[in-house]
């Protein structure tokens, strides 16, 4: 898969292999994805962190372990929309600034 369109979301490489492994593998420990992923463990957590707060993983407990899991692959959208958001955001206050420093 071209993870391009992942990189122009915000997503490193590393972040990218680990949200489609997870995609692909469902309810997953890390360790599991650290082994699937070929990435080590420190890692595989950075990248749920970030995973996790953009909305795209979430994770829950069984017998004293964790499992990851992704959240629907339609939430990539509203991943775009609210970065489609911040943009216009940020080119109506570039207008001010553009104008400002003319």
């Amino acid at each position: 898969m071209d993870l391009t369109v992942f990189k122009k979301l915000g997503f490193s490489d590393k972040n990218a292999k680990i949200y489609l492994t997870l995609v692909g593998l469902g309810p997953t420990s890390v360790r599991i994805l650290a082994k699937k992923t070929k990435l080590n463990r420190g890692t595989v957590y950075d990248g749920l962190k970030w995973l996790k707060e953009t909305g795209l993983v979430n994770y829950y407990e069984k017998e004293a372990k964790q499992f990851f899991v992704a959240e629907d692959p339609d939430k990539l959208y509203t991943l775009v929309q609210k970065q489609t958001d911040e943009l216009q955001e940020v080119n109506k206050k570039m207008k001010d600034v553009v104008q400002e420093l003319n």
